[in-house]
């Protein structure tokens, strides 16, 4: 993480809107989940994006930020194996994409899915048991 001058904090609403702050907000009953985020480490932004997905933030919100940010599919790839995911192009009904699992996985473990990298890491979480812990 770089200097407190360079982190950013964002926060979920509990009415899913995911909201920047320039200084840490105040925990209080309308807030589910707080991060500070170094856009110096890039990592940050894929965490705060599939964590606040999977805690129920509006999709069009992480959308907006992953576009902002520029977490296209070579950069989401290589968050994955960074993370210690595989991430594999692979073709479905809904069309070309990616799946996700972690390479610890055990093999009944559901893969996540989706049209981006990012996508299929938040679908991955959202099947697993990481969401109800957050």
């Amino acid at each position: 993480m770089g200097s407190g001058d360079d982190i950013h904090w964002y926060y979920l609403h509990t009415n899913g809107d995911l909201i920047h702050k320039r200084f840490r907000p105040d925990p209080s009953d309308f807030v589910r989940r707080i991060w500070a985020m170094d856009p110096a480490d890039r990592g940050t932004g894929y965490i705060i994006l599939i964590e606040a997905a999977s805690l129920g933030a509006r999709m069009n919100r992480v959308l907006e930020l992953a576009k902002s940010w520029g977490m296209d599919g070579e950069d989401g790839k290589t968050f994955c194996e960074r993370a210690g995911f595989v991430c594999a192009a692979t073709e479905t009904e809904a069309g070309p994409g990616f799946e996700v699992r972690h390479k610890d996985d055990a093999p009944e473990r559901t893969s996540g899915f989706g049209s981006s990298p990012l996508l299929a890491l938040i679908s991955y979480v959202r099947k697993g048991d990481f969401a109800q812990a957050a």
